[in-house]
């Protein structure tokens, strides 16, 4: 809050006490460990409505920091009810009986978390948004075969069938409260319109698909409260090789750091596109097992000095995306850095080696510039400067999309 920065609250994980009985003692665990995950076995719903009354209450931006004294803590006002629940290792069981009696609950049960979660926030901050939990982007994790993003969403909206044909489903006990869904749209090593292999992944090329079944059930009233949703994007990323994973053949695997740096430029403007009002990276920095940060962080190193940025940190900041062919009209969209009332946006392609000025633009609020613009012929990349009051100019390159 003090960098201007809004936070938001995933809650996820229930205490021990919270869980419910006869929690299996394998099956559950994360990536190469068999125990179980804390805090995934039958969450109570009733805690968990419990718990999101004392954090709303506590970042309702009126409660005093017990540190500082004098001193208010933030307010929080972006809360998003668990986290990847189509994943057993975050919420299960996914199932209960066996054979002809095997049925799916992970659904209801969830429901029944999120609903608890709404009433919660919103009886304390009633301006607050309450999101659904980010959820997984493929029907498999390192706990095996799981519930694709698609089939869960659908299940938590009360329809059925696949985006492109979607019908209410026939009997929903209750409908879900919230005011929007999130997804974590990964795709590793693709293209920021790769679409995942199954039908009902969720891949970064996927999102559109979420976008249709939200507001068809909008449209159809089988969500509480009434009216628009929103849609989130709180996970995305790219891994990049430097410094690259381990996979399961042992070889290191991930995409040049300047590439993800394209993918993280054209991939906020594809969200753009698609609907998604609010797009979160993961992560800040490296982890071993998930280099996808926007810094690289040296292997030991426990000092943030020696973090050295990656070129998807400069996309991040400042994402750019040209559309069209050399020599016509094409069209340039730009998310400034710089947002102050005299801030502006000149938009320059390369042609032989030189930089020439194709115009200077004025943001909007949100620092977007959404123009068309002359392509010169044989360009082949863009650049965008921003400059403003309390605002070091900042430049960002990307190549031109043809598509």
């Amino acid at each position: 809050a003090s960098a201007d920065l809004e936070p938001l609250f995933s809650s996820f994980s229930a205490p021990t006490w919270a869980e419910g009985a006869d929690r299996p003692n394998t099956g559950y665990g994360m990536s190469g460990n068999d125990s179980p995950q804390p805090g995934s076995w039958k969450p109570n719903p009733v805690e968990f409505k419990k718990f999101a009354a004392a954090l709303a209450k506590r970042y309702n931006g009126a409660t005093y920091d017990p540190i500082n004294l004098g001193a208010k803590l933030p307010r929080v006002s972006l809360y998003e009810a668990w986290n990847e629940a189509n994943y057993k290792m975050y919420l299960s069981p996914q199932y209960e009986g066996s054979g002809a009696s095997r049925r799916l609950v992970v659904i209801e049960n969830y429901r029944a978390l999120l609903n608890g979660f709404y009433e919660s926030v919103k009886a304390v901050q009633p301006g607050a948004t309450v999101s659904v939990g980010g959820l997984g982007p493929y029907g498999s994790s390192s706990q095996g075969q799981e519930i694709a993003p698609q089939a869960f969403i659908r299940g938590v909206l009360c329809i059925t069938g696949r985006s492109t044909s979607l019908r209410t489903a026939p009997a929903c006990a209750k409908k879900a409260k919230f005011d929007a869904i999130s997804i974590h749209p990964y795709t590793f090593f693709g293209t920021p319109t790769t679409k995942a292999i199954s039908p009902d992944g969720g891949a970064f090329g996927n999102t559109p698909d979420f976008k249709r079944m939200l507001d068809f059930a909008v449209s159809k009233k089988t969500v509480l409260p009434a009216g628009s949703k929103q849609l989130w994007a709180t996970e995305f990323g790219w891994l990049t090789n430097p410094p690259g994973r381990l996979g399961s053949s042992t070889v290191s695997i991930g995409i040049k750091p300047s590439l993800a740096a394209v993918y993280v430029s054209e991939g906020i403007y594809r969200l753009w596109t698609w609907g998604v009002s609010r797009a979160f990276y993961f992560r800040i920095r490296d982890l071993s097992a998930f280099p996808a940060g926007l810094y690289f962080w040296p292997a030991g190193s426990t000092d943030s000095n020696q973090a050295i940025a990656k070129p998807t940190l400069r996309a991040f900041r400042f994402p750019l995306m040209t559309v069209g062919r050399g020599g016509a009209r094409g069209k340039a969209w730009a998310l400034s850095p710089c947002r102050s009332g005299d801030a502006s946006v000149t938009v320059q392609f390369s042609r032989r080696g030189r930089w020439a000025t194709a115009g200077t633009f004025t943001p909007d609020s949100s620092g977007m510039v959404n123009t068309t613009i002359n392509i010169p012929k044989y360009a082949s990349r863009a650049r965008a400067i921003a400059t403003g009051s309390g605002c070091s100019a900042k430049s960002v390159s990307m190549p031109i999309y043809a598509r």
